[in-house]
């Protein structure tokens, strides 16, 4: 702007547009500009918007009978050309239309910059900046991830706050910053949101009366079609597009669209096109509102547009919508409700959280329903499972397990697994191990049918949470050469500690021999255990696909489990390829829909959020890395044995993040040997890796070397050349490492290799090795999306003048947090410098940082 280019904010409701405006204007007084705040209030009163700002003395050129159009625009420009001047105007889409030909005729006439906000919406505007103004910029206000979002909260509280307080707020508010703290902030009000020691946790839900009025407020300026439509859809949920078409028409749909009041994302293996409401809060919303007589028209307009198109429609969606659109509202559980890329992209994190707890909400009440008419294992189990994955009430198990009817024969199947149920519920409450193996073990009737299978996972539960038996291969082998179910389980088991035994061919050997016709629960073990085989061979981008796969098929299916553990697998493959904010949004699904892995052998249930901790560390996000890991803390009775899935690795890397990366790889060290100790081989070798790449030790990683090649292939020896280069200062070695970081598609790690080298190569007076290393990395920046202003910053011959004042406070030992305070800058503007600062010097902790003050 201080070269006279006019900008234009553009945004949703609740998206910040008046505050950005706010500190704009700041920022320009302080730079000496005189700046002219004007504010859409509508064509009722003409001129008055323009008017009633102008200073006193130019107000009284306008005064008397010469109110004219002409003399307020003189009036005006006398004031713009009075010193250098700006004017900003909020909500232009608001302003009437003489007031903004008088604004943008005295601005051009004079060459005073406008900075104006409007809303983002369906139809053309007639107050578009760009069309009027000479050089305008426009600036689109998006959606917030889920880390940024995290830190704009937690400043609100005193205290940490939950992780799943974010992501829960973030499904609901799709990321929108404002609409995210009025809803934190009702929940507070409320106590919907509850601080327990240090933290601020999630209660039962985040609704609020504030919320109600925040979404009021978002939709009450539309057509009384558009509300219908937008009801409509809050009620039925996230359905195929075809569906939307059937009960809306698609010039109504496409209109929503513009408007911002759906989300179109395409999901399941056939990358199917579906709708739902934006932000998903909206459906609570609706579903909060009283049963009116207009609800009523609308359902049963649905319902008679569905029952006509039985032609156009799957039979699965059409029965789907049917059933919702039965009901003015949803069946919900007794108990209070429990509300709330890779497969899933960032903007439609919201959208498949939505449907995976739209979709829990009645198949809970459902399941309930069913096993209340049967009270046998079958119901039971099929409860208990929908139970344990995600809202876990304590009464609904006591109350099942005293209700079941014991002496039910139809299926003993069905008793091992309500069982195995039992002694995985008793875990998620603290119990020891001792105590969860009672209900595998006692009271098991005289030749039991299933025998072997309770004693298989008697061992499992200890296995999983005491170490590995050396003996568990002898135990097993014959038992999983069996056929049946209890061969079967067996198969699954022996197949899941030799991974976790860093015996992976073993693993696969086991399942290519397994029986066809696995249960659902052996299915989803077995799929997941041959990613873990391929990721721990150094497959990467294999796991990655086959996670993807199965993802996109379990959204297809809303199967909860399977997604949450496919997440985990999927995550695990882009953190090793350094693909960071791919992983953060695959697993945010997961835990913004509350979703319980804990059916599961060696379940990540508590490695997904500490992995979450280990990326917000890693991209900088302090704040929300911390909270990931207070919520790790708080998941009991999980195996250590899987990577990530101790809480040491979010300390770890926290410490590493300060600077104090020997201390970290101390923590590291004292991991490794309890694993190793505890036969879990490929948790103790994935640290190993991850401690030699924060903290370098030569002769470590020689050691290490032929194990790295055996995990990670050559991508993993490339991250230790890299490393190896780096400790050395070697621009020729390190510039190698990056290529082939490159050709590996580590592209964030291959970025900071490269800059890295072409800083080593000027500092040796090699200007065309030092150019030669710029261009790769200018390719690679490409190829990540970074913009080219991004690029051009991160390519200056040295650190800027804030990056050294950040640098200098690095050294003094500041925190992100004292630093944004000294400096009067936001915590996410100080975590953007680090990184920038990581980027140019392939710095990887503060301590590194600090060596360039």
């Amino acid at each position: 702007m201080t070269d006279g280019s006019s900008v234009e904010v553009l945004g949703g409701r609740w998206s910040g547009r008046t505050q950005v405006l706010g500190y704009v204007r700041a920022a320009l007084a302080d730079l000496g500009f005189d700046v002219l705040a004007v504010s859409g209030m509508g064509a009722l009163l003409p001129l008055e918007a323009v008017a009633s700002v102008l200073p006193p003395v130019y107000r009284d050129m306008t005064s008397g009978d010469d109110r004219s159009t002409v003399a307020i625009r003189d009036a005006l420009v006398e004031f713009l050309a009075e010193s250098r001047s700006v004017v900003v105007v909020d909500d232009s889409d608001l302003l009437d239309e003489t007031s903004w030909g008088v604004l943008v005729s005295a601005s051009n006439l004079v060459g005073s910059p406008v900075v104006s906000s409007r809303l983002r919406r369906a139809g053309a505007s007639d107050k578009v900046l760009a069309t009027v103004a000479r050089s305008v910029i426009q600036v689109s206000l998006k959606e917030l991830r889920l880390e940024a979002l995290h830190a704009v909260l937690e400043e609100r509280v005193d205290g940490t706050l939950s992780p799943a307080v974010t992501a829960r707020i973030h499904a609901e508010s799709a990321g929108i910053p404002g609409l995210a703290v009025v809803l934190l902030d009702g929940a507070l009000a409320q106590g919907q949101v509850r601080r327990k020691g240090d933290q601020w946790t999630l209660g039962p839900t985040v609704w609020s009366d504030d919320a109600g009025d925040a979404y009021e407020s978002l939709l009450h300026s539309y057509t009384p079609q558009v509300r219908d439509a937008v009801e409509m859809l809050a009620v039925a949920g996230t359905m195929d597009l075809q569906a939307a078409w059937v009960l809306l028409g698609d010039d109504l749909v496409e209109e929503l669209e513009g408007h911002r009041l759906v989300r179109l994302t395409s999901v399941g293996t056939d990358r199917r096109p579906v709708v739902g409401v934006h932000p998903p809060g909206i459906g609570d919303y609706y579903l909060h509102q009283p049963v009116t007589a207009r609800r009523h028209r609308i359902l049963a307009t649905a319902v008679a547009a569905l029952e006509g198109a039985s032609q156009q429609l799957d039979h699965v969606e059409r029965d789907r919508l049917l059933a919702r659109l039965g009901s003015p509202r949803p069946i919900v559980h007794v108990a209070e409700e429990e509300r709330r890329r890779g497969a899933v992209r960032s903007v439609d994190v919201p959208v498949v959280v939505r449907m995976f707890t739209e979709s829990y909400t009645h198949e809970l009440a459902s399941a309930r329903a069913r096993w209340e008419a049967s009270r046998d294992y079958a119901s039971a189990v099929r409860y208990l499972h929908l139970q344990l994955s995600g809202q876990n009430d304590p009464e609904e198990f006591e109350r099942v397990f005293v209700g079941v009817v014991r002496d039910d024969t139809t299926d003993p199947v069905d008793e091992v697994r309500l069982r195995h149920v039992h002694s995985r519920w008793l875990l998620t409450l603290g119990a020891t191990v001792a105590e969860a193996v009672r209900p595998l073990v006692d009271d098991v009737p005289d030749g039991f049918e299933h025998a072997e299978a309770l004693d298989t996972l008697t061992h499992l539960l200890r296995w999983e949470n005491e170490g590995l038996d050396a003996s568990f291969a002898e135990l097993l082998e014959p038992r999983a050469a069996r056929t049946g179910f209890d061969g079967q389980v067996a198969s699954v088991v022996l197949a899941a500690c030799f991974t976790m035994a860093g015996r992976s061919h073993d693993a696969v050997r086991v399942l290519d021999a397994t029986e066809p016709g696995l249960r659902r629960g052996e299915e989803i073990g077995a799929g997941v255990l041959r990613g873990l085989a391929l990721y721990a061979t150094g497959r990467f981008a294999e796991a990655f696909e086959l996670a993807t796969a199965q993802m996109q098929q379990a959204i297809s299916t809303l199967d909860r489990v399977a997604f949450a553990g496919y997440s985990y697998l999927g995550a695990l493959a882009q953190i090793a390829l350094g693909h960071l904010d791919e992983a953060q949004d695959t697993l945010a699904v997961v835990l913004g829909s509350g979703i319980v892995t804990e059916p599961m052998a060696f379940t990540p249930n508590k490695a997904i959020p500490v992995a979450m901790a280990v990326i917000s560390t890693r991209t900088g996000h302090e704040a929300a890395a911390s909270g990931f890991a207070d919520h790790a803390s708080q998941v009991l009775g999980t195996s250590d044995a899987l990577p990530f899935a101790s809480a040491a690795w979010a300390e770890a890397i926290s410490v590493a993040g300060s600077g104090e990366t020997e201390v970290a790889a101390g923590i590291f060290a004292e991991l490794i040997d309890d694993a190793r100790a505890r036969g879990y081989v490929l948790s103790a070798d994935v640290a190993q890796m991850a401690s030699l790449m924060i903290h370098f030790d030569p002769t470590g990683a020689e050691l290490f070397r032929d194990r790295a090649e055996e995990l990670g292939g050559s991508l993993f020896t490339a991250y230790l050349d890299a490393r190896a280069a780096a400790h050395d200062r070697d621009p020729v070695r390190v510039e190698a490492a990056a290529r082939l970081l490159h050709e590996h598609d580590s592209g964030n790690e291959a970025l900071t290799f490269f800059m890295l080298a072409s800083r080593l190569f000027r500092e040796a007076g090699d200007l065309d090795g030092s150019a030669r290393a710029r261009a790769s990395a200018r390719t690679v920046g490409d190829r990540l999306g970074i913009s080219a202003r991004s690029m051009a910053a991160l390519e200056e011959p040295d650190f800027t003048a804030r990056e050294r004042e950040v640098i200098r406070l690095v050294a003094a030992g500041r925190s992100n947090n004292e630093i944004a305070a000294e400096l009067f800058v936001g915590v996410r503007t100080v975590e953007s410098h680090m990184r920038n600062i990581r980027r140019k010097s392939g710095a990887v902790g503060r301590k590194e940082i600090a060596g360039f003050a």
